[in-house]
């Protein structure tokens, strides 16, 4: 009996043997590594990457043009009016190449060009003097009051172009991530009395903003259109959290 036993007992190892061999060598414990592998590469069960919009871009997200410029988001501005019982939002998205999107419920805005006027100077007095000296700014006011605005537009020459003013307000607003550190940007207030904005119109189309905090800064553009975006990225910081 203990012969017989011991070859039972050998017959039972040589097919663990073989079955440790046919599990780990032959090609189907390749599929089975391959499947671990590549569950590993994924991460987490759930993880999924942020797809930005325009209207949620941060800091560090990215922004591909129609014209292949693709820029980096450096600051992003939460804005808000209140009028009345009414309250309008918005934001300003500064990007690193030095274009400026506006992104609205009625319209988005893609301004390409900048210019700031210091307290002093000629366009500033232009626009911000009282009513009796011209200023346009007052101008306007006195007109919206005295519902005039519509049949007496206010126009006013800047860096020698014709606008018509459109409308003026104050805003609240709220940075995403670091405050911008250009002027006028900067200065902007926690007191939304202090933020003064004004919308111009000019020829062929032309959109103009007025942000006045301790300078005026003048940006000059048009309505962004579907296809002048062609992309938006997240950016690396968000990508490697994720």
């Amino acid at each position: 009996m203990d012969g017989l036993t011991a070859i039972i007992v050998l017959i039972l190892v040589l097919g663990g043997v073989v079955l440790v061999i046919r599990a780990f060598g032959g090609s189907g414990s390749l599929q089975v590594t391959g499947r671990l592998g590549r569950m590993a590469d994924k991460g987490p069960i759930g993880a999924v990457s942020r797809q930005p919009t325009l209207e949620t871009l941060r800091p560090h997200d990215a922004v591909s043009f129609w014209d292949d410029d693709d820029e980096v988001v450096e600051s992003v501005i939460e804005c808000q009016e209140a009028i009345g019982s009414r309250t309008s939002r918005w934001r300003w998205v500064i990007l690193n190449g030095g274009r400026i999107l506006e992104i609205a419920p009625d319209e988005n805005v893609l301004y390409e060009r900048s210019t700031v006027f210091r307290q002093g100077s000629e366009p500033f007095q232009t626009l911000t003097a009282d009513q009796e000296l011209g200023g346009a700014l007052k101008l306007f006011e006195a007109r919206v009051r005295d519902d005039t605005a519509a049949s007496q537009q206010t126009a006013v020459t800047l860096d020698g172009a014709g606008w018509t003013v459109e409308s003026t307000g104050t805003f609240l607003a709220t940075f995403v991530g670091e405050p911008p550190r250009t002027e006028v940007w900067r200065d902007i207030s926690a007191n939304p009395s202090d933020n003064v904005y004004f919308e111009l119109r000019g020829a062929d189309g032309a959109m103009g903003l007025g942000i006045w905090t301790s300078h005026i800064l003048l940006l000059q553009g048009r309505q962004l259109e579907e296809t002048d975006v062609q992309n938006t990225y997240p950016g690396a910081e968000e990508g490697a959290r994720t």
